[in-house]
């Protein structure tokens, strides 16, 4: 039968979210079906240089399916999803007032702004994507899947980072990227068996694009309209081949209770790195509207990079009864290294301190290696009471390796000793490690207590951590010889996000 479901949720400053959603067998074998949204709400707070909302919402979001199942073996569904947010820059709050803007003191309300950057470009996020699954049922123990999807996206900002109307760290950007995957798996189970296998391809592009305006620093320098332009766009594409298997060893061995899952993935990385950055006085690039007049160069640089990695994976599992498991595994991880698009090639360190700076030198500042991790975990399942209690606790040991550490260092832009600017740099920081302790579960505490069928359940997650580095290699300048080395730095670094 034809669905339709109407939601409307609507309350302070203006909040109308208004969602539709709809559902129609065209036939035995066809339905289609999708939603709208629109979500509106006036700022929270003020920008009081431009006279606009702070923290408003303009989000239009729209999603359709076609569902195909033309018998009981073959099923295919197509999705396709767009979202665009027009909502106003989100300017932020000043903690402390202005030394070199002096008469814009701290505002009392943290939602209000002072923040007067303005585009180009329009402030608007947009995405959009579209998929197709298909699969058959070959028989009662193979099935064959297959996953082909398209989503790109673009989006214009506006970030005042000085949150008020002079330019002092203003930062017009643009982003956009695109990605075209495949994925094909071919599945099999039996009364012993369960196994997976499959491709994946992934080709994609990120780039984005900004000014950094440093109209007050550029005035005190005696560069007017100082401005740090920067271009990068990151390609990439990955495959791999993947397989895994659970073995119910009772039913191939005879061992009661005991289960085996051994998996693996091998993966093949290509990236290719694009990344300019300027040096301009007179204002905005050309990209954002004007024509700053270019002074430097910081960085032209294009670098090619291809990783591979073979990562496997393995469980042991013990169920004595079947409210109990407990397990025991292996795992290893991989996150493929890359470019970072805001990196300044000036900025690499002279390692050999020969004086210049080497393409190697300026390759491996650009360049940041894999980060691979090795897991060893050991748990314990349960439930009880007819399902009405469920828990696990498990212990863990992680091992790092060329952890991969974004961050941003100042740069001398005119060499006068003055770090007048800022550059991207992803670093490895070498080694590291985390153990801890988790523990969770669920419980219905009480039925019935107010109607029939009413339950009131508790809920709990408990963890302990203790994570650091143990090598934490970076380039170290001496500033009283001017010589660059390596050095381990681990004792003065801190895991962040972790207690």
């Amino acid at each position: 039968e034809p669905e339709f479901k109407l939601r409307g949720s609507f309350g302070t400053y203006t909040q109308a979210d208004i969602v539709a959603t709809a559902s129609v067998p065209v036939s035995d074998t066809l339905r289609i079906g999708g939603s709208v949204a629109s979500l509106n709400r006036d700022g929270f707070g003020k920008n009081l240089t431009q006279n606009i909302d702070n923290y408003d919402k303009q989000v239009f979001a729209a999603r359709a399916s076609i569902e195909l199942e033309p018998s009981d073996s073959f099923f295919v569904r197509i999705t396709g999803d767009y979202a665009d947010d027009d909502s106003n820059p989100r300017h932020g709050h000043r903690l402390i007032a202005a030394r070199l803007s002096p008469g814009f003191p701290v505002l009392d309300d943290v939602y209000d702004t002072q923040g007067g950057l303005t585009g180009p470009p329009n402030s608007e996020v947009i995405n959009r994507g579209i998929a197709m699954m298909a699969e058959w049922t070959v028989n009662d123990n193979w099935t064959v899947k297959n996953i082909l999807a398209y989503r790109d996206g673009e989006s214009g900002q506006q970030l005042d980072f000085d949150s008020l109307p002079s330019v002092d760290i203003d930062v017009p950007y643009l982003l956009e990227d695109d990605q075209l995957s495949e994925e094909f798996q071919i599945s099999y189970s039996d009364d012993t068996v369960d196994a997976l296998a499959g491709f994946y391809y992934l080709d994609a592009n990120a780039f984005n694009e900004f000014d950094v305006l440093l109209g007050t620093t550029g005035a005190l320098i005696g560069l007017p309209g100082l401005n740090a332009y920067t271009f990068g766009n990151i390609d990439t594409k990955t495959w791999s081949v993947f397989a895994d298997a659970t073995i119910d060893l009772e039913a191939a061995m005879g061992w009661t209770g005991f289960e085996i899952s051994l998996g693996g993935r091998y993966t093949d990385d290509k990236r290719t790195g694009n990344i300019i950055r300027r040096t301009l006085i007179g204002g905005r690039s050309a990209s954002f509207g004007n024509t700053g007049t270019v002074i430097a160069t910081t960085s032209n640089f294009l670098g090619k990079a291809t990783f591979k990695d073979f990562t496997p994976r393995a469980v042991l599992a013990y169920k004595p009864d079947d409210d109990n498991n407990l397990y025991v595994s292996f795992s290893q991880g991989f996150k493929g290294g890359g470019f970072d698009p805001r990196g300044q090639t000036t900025a690499a360190p002279d390692l050999n301190n020969d004086g210049t700076r080497s393409a190697d030198e300026i390759y491996d500042f650009m360049q940041f290696d894999p980060e691979k991790i090795t897991t060893y975990e050991a748990g314990w399942k349960t439930s009880g009471f007819d399902g009405k209690y469920r828990s696990s606790f498990a212990v863990f040991y992680s091992d790092y390796t060329d952890v991969q550490i974004p961050g941003s260092i100042g740069v001398d832009t005119n060499n006068d000793g003055i770090a007048d600017n800022f550059s991207g740099v992803t670093t490895n920081a070498g080694k590291a490690r985390f153990y801890g302790v988790e523990f969770e579960g669920s419980g219905v505490v009480a039925e019935g207590m107010g109607s029939s069928g009413d339950s009131l359940t508790a809920n709990w997650a408990v963890g302990w951590i203790d994570a650091k580095f143990k090598e934490f290699i970076t380039a170290v300048l001496d500033p009283v010889t001017g010589v660059t080395s390596l050095q381990n730095v681990a004792a003065q670094r801190n895991i962040q996000n972790t207690p």
